[in-house]
């Protein structure tokens, strides 16, 4: 009970997440530049600052993104790179060339998972308007939340903004001879603070300070506007109409098909998410009391969701797993004080690992978490191996000392298991070979498992004994029934031996078996989980109004909605989830909660394509779980299917896009097919008529004065910041003032280390990524033949991420084998031994085969994990076997003789512990907890190995060390 409750209570105090620490050598840069179109950014700001990165240390690919006022560059780096030196270093190339970019801001960070939100909140007030109710939100923000552990940022989304709007009339503009231009100038300069210097009258030093800058409505009407053709100045309010009124916007947020302000919680890098909820749920009564008494609040999107939920799936399946295993403990031994041992031993090591993590720093994350459910099949096998020894040595010895005889016990296995646990231990020092993603999940992942197996090594071998001490194991003397296998063991062993040849023909044969069974299972890059919930990205007709884009927006939510299984959505247009991407006005993000027992996602989100295109059409809709998307992005592959097309045309790089996702986009298994041509808000250029007197910069002002507005600076009023946008009254249509040309369409920019590209996306759905790229690759076949020349087309996103995985875990499983040699070597002092029990390896993968091939389960990183830790699994037992021949070949028997005894005696822990192993884990692969999917393959890539590699341990390797030793005395050691 102690050691289920220190469990208990090391899950619930330690750190969680849903990632574990993530840190790419990734810079990401964000520059806001008006409403200039995607070649002017190109060319004044995207070219120049990629020419200034080239000079950055370490930097590898750059990847650029043009939009209408918007960019971003992505800039990777070398693997091992420090990253925050990095920043440093494009902050500093940015203030070199910073002056001469015509841009409003530029934003510099680390990419991370830490870039989507943690939790969600939608307020509504319909006492108030949309846009008060934001302004009050955002006075509100920073005194409510600041100091928040784990917060690493908050935004406030969602309808207009009030603004301080100055409409100016022409006319008193010409008279004072001045431009809306001048006047927004003059209220820039009079609010940035200053002061004129300092007087001395007698002995007292005075400072003088010019009159305050304007901070709230009767202060900026009453600014002082210089009088360029008389003398003195006259107020601004006389030279039009100053007001506060909503300015218009290009975003909108909703919540259930209702107008709302969406509050947004960022944590920060290492933050301990679920805390981080926690500490902002109990700031958001102070957030209230600041706003109407009939504001209602509710979660708009919780990420902690899913760690809930993992966290209570994978307990449910590690108490599972372990009550499976004790019961095959006791069906082995019959003794329920050694039984009872186990029981102690395994919670313990589980809790002691638990609390080992949180001292490390390391969180309860997918991974740690999927770790601890599968340490229980390893945790248990030490146990195993010590009570089933103190079992045999109480019973062989007859009336004694109880403890004398269990010491006996702990003394004659201390040696291999001991040599056992470090061939499991090294085979996750390769890990670090891999890169990327897979790296940091599965590194998370050998570590938990590591730090349990010293966990488990430790308790088995100085806690087990006293326990079985104190519970009384030697108190009877009653033999465990012999196995009923056994005779019938020894003598299959005994013709195998005779007919060695006969084992060999049919070792090569599974081992030819295996290579084809392997090389024609699907394979995948990382498993999908189900989240419960996800979001649609949606794309509506190029260059449509907020107005027009919102009205469509709200019937799409309602047809969500409107699905039995959606519990709840929450949709942002015009902005994305993150604050920083271009999103233009007819695009957004709805995020869809899905109901407790809904079906799964696949099967909803089907269900919601076909609603949403009854709605309207023409939306493109890209579906996706958030928690695959951000692997995707942090992974660098964005989409699980990616084209990249490449050449030096725009216009060629569209129609090349335009067909290739016209082709893939009715395979079968390829959803929401995107050809990545993101029209803009079609352009037009404006000219200054014959005789216009104004400069290119004057002409400029004016054209957006009497358009969007300009801002002229931002004031802080109560606590809330409020622009202040200078307009020209006179809104006489365009043509008149000046000429304009023809409406031009236009699209994005995308750039690659300076080469145009367009990449041409899609998901993919009931299918594998190996047999979807297989169908692209014969679909696009005549497209890429007649390509002309310059242009190419490259398959990426997860099938490149998964070849770069795959040739590293083949890189890792050649280093984790040599590896395991040396210790063996060490362990026996012989090159024989070491090779004789690695014989097995390359025939448990027979039994992966059959586990993924029966399961439907593809060959994917965490599969591949899954053989890794088959090899030490495969050595222990034979280390165990191999120790108990030499043993007795050194009291005197001779290779057969000493063979057959051991086998007797090892038969039982090996059986033990393979049972014990395959009950701890088939709830895992099974899947009965949420959550699961990430480990699940690894499961059942175990498990079906173990069956098959305990069969070769079991004749295999008795086989090769008869055929080897030979009947007579050679020099051994025993492990």
């Amino acid at each position: 009970m102690c050691g289920f409750a220190l469990e208990c209570w090391s899950f619930a105090t330690a750190p969680q997440s849903v990632f574990p620490a993530i840190s790419l050598a990734r810079v990401e840069v964000f520059a806001d530049a008006g409403d200039l179109a995607p070649e002017q950014i190109r060319a004044s700001v995207a070219d120049p600052l990629e020419a200034a990165f080239a000079s950055v240390p370490g930097v590898i690919a750059t990847r650029a993104y043009c939009d209408q006022g918007k960019l971003e560059i992505e800039l990777d780096f070398q693997v091992h790179s420090d990253v925050r030196e990095d920043l440093h270093n494009v902050q500093a190339r940015i203030a070199e060339v910073r002056e001469g970019l015509p841009v409003e801001h530029v934003t510099t960070l680390i990419e991370g998972p830490n870039m989507e939100p943690v939790v969600s909140y939608a307020l509504r007030a319909p006492a108030v308007s949309q846009s008060e109710l934001r302004k009050l939100v955002e006075a509100a923000v920073l005194p409510v939340f600041s100091g928040t552990p784990g917060l690493g940022r908050i935004t406030v989304f969602g309808g207009p903004r009030v603004a301080f709007d100055v409409d100016l009339d022409p006319s008193k503009l010409r008279a004072i001879g001045s431009s809306a231009g001048n006047v927004a100038d003059a209220i820039a300069a009079a609010e940035r603070p200053r002061a004129a210097g300092t007087i001395v009258r007698g002995q007292e030093r005075l400072l003088v300070l010019p009159p305050d800058a304007p901070h709230d409505f009767g202060t900026l009407a009453a600014l002082a506007i210089a009088n360029h053709r008389g003398s003195g100045s006259v107020d601004l309010a006389s030279l039009g109409l100053v007001r506060v009124r909503d300015r218009s916007t290009n975003q909108q947020a909703s919540f259930d098909a209702s107008h709302a302000i969406i509050l947004n919680a960022y944590p920060d890098i290492s933050a301990d998410v679920v805390s981080l909820k926690r500490a902002v749920e109990e700031r958001l009564p102070a957030l209230l009391r600041s706003l109407p008494p009939d504001t209602d609040v509710s979660i708009a999107w919780d990420q902690t969701r899913l760690i809930r939920a993992s966290q209570n799936g994978l307990r449910d399946e590690m108490i599972a797993g372990a009550l499976i295993a004790l019961g095959i403990i006791y069906l082995f031994l019959r003794n329920r004080a050694l039984t009872l041992v186990a029981a102690v031993v395994l919670p313990l090591a589980i809790a002691l690992t638990a609390l080992t993590l949180r001292a490390a720093g390391l969180s309860l994350n997918l991974m740690t978490l999927g770790g601890l459910a599968i340490a229980v099949g390893l945790v248990i096998d030490e146990a195993i191996v010590v009570v089933e020894a103190v079992a045999r040595e109480v019973t062989d010895e007859g009336p004694g000392d109880a403890g004398q005889s269990i010491d006996r016990a702990v003394r004659g296995i201390a040696r291999p298991l001991i040599s056992a646990t470090a061939a499991n231990l090294v085979v996750f020092l390769p890990l670090g070979f891999l890169s990327g993603i897979p790296g940091f999940f599965f590194r998370a992942l050998s570590i938990t498992l590591a730090l349990a197996l010293v966990v488990s090594i430790a308790l088995s071998l100085f806690v087990a004994p006293l326990l079985a001490t104190t519970f009384g194991a030697g108190a009877t003397r009653s033999r465990p029934r012999r196995l009923a296998i056994e005779n019938a063991y020894v003598r299959v062993l005994q013709g195998a031996v005779r007919r060695a040849w006969l084992v060999y023909v049919s070792a090569a044969g599974l081992f030819a078996l295996t290579a084809v069974m392997l090389a024609h299972l699907p394979t995948d890059f990382l498993p999908a989980v189900d989240e419960g919930q996800f979001e649609i990205k949606y794309a509506l007709p190029p260059g449509m109004s907020l107005a027009a884009a919102d009205q469509i927006a709200t019937q799409i939510e309602r047809a969500v909605l409107a699905d039995p299984a959606v519990a709840h959505e929450a949709r942002l247009t015009g902005v994305d989830t993150n604050g920083y991407l271009a999103t233009p006005p007819d695009a957004g993000t709805i995020r869809v909660t899905l109901r407790p027992g809904a079906p799964p996602f696949d099967v909803v989100a089907d269900r919601l394509r076909i609603a949403i295109g009854n709605v309207n059409a023409y939306a493109a809709l890209e579906v996706h779980q958030l928690l695959e998307d951000q692997i995707n992005d942090l992974s660098g592959a964005p989409e699980p299917i990616q084209l990249t097309v490449r050449g030096p045309n725009q216009r060629v790089l569209t129609d090349i896009a335009t067909r290739i996702a016209d082709h893939i986009s009715d395979l079968q298994g390829v959803v929401d097919a995107f050809d990545g041509v993101i029209y803009e808000a079609r352009t037009i250029t404006a000219f200054p008529r014959p005789g216009n007197p104004q400069t290119p910069d004057a002409f400029a002002s004016d054209l957006q004065a009497r358009t969007s507005g300009i801002v002229a600076t931002e004031l802080t009023v109560a606590g809330a910041s409020v622009p202040v946008v200078v307009h020209l009254s006179d809104r006489a249509p365009l043509d008149r003032t000046a000429h304009l040309a023809p409406p031009q369409l236009v699209t994005q920019v995308q750039e690659e280390n300076g080469a145009r590209i367009v990449r041409v996306t899609a998901g993919i759905e009931n299918a594998d990524l190996s047999t979807v790229i297989a169908r692209i690759q014969h679909q696009i076949t005549y497209d890429v033949r007649h390509l002309s020349a310059g242009y190419s087309i490259k398959i990426g996103g997860a099938a490149e991420a998964q070849s770069a995985a795959f040739r590293e875990f083949a890189l890792v499983f050649g280093v984790a084998v040599t590896l395991v040699f040396a210790v063996l070597v060490l362990t026996f002092d012989s090159f024989r031994l070491p090779l004789i029990i690695l014989a097995a390896i390359p025939l448990s993968p027979i039994g992966v085969a059959c586990a993924l091939y029966l399961t439907r389960t593809p060959i994917n990183v965490s599969s591949f994990m899954g053989m890794l830790l088959l090899v030490g699994i495969v050595v222990r037992n034979g280390i165990l076997l191999i120790d108990g021949a030499n043993r007795r070949r050194l009291a005197g028997l001779d290779a057969s003789e000493a063979l057959e005894q051991s086998a007797r005696e090892r038969l039982r822990p090996i059986l033990m512990t393979t049972f014990a192993a395959l009950g701890a884990l088939l709830p895992l692969a099974i899947g009965i907890g949420a959550g699961s999917e990430m480990a699940r393959p690894l499961a059942v890539a175990v498990t079906g190995g173990l069956l098959t590699a305990t069969a070769f341990t079991l004749i295999l390797i008795p086989v090769l060390y008869a055929a080897t030793t030979g009947k007579k005395n050679s020099k051994v050691r025993a492990g």
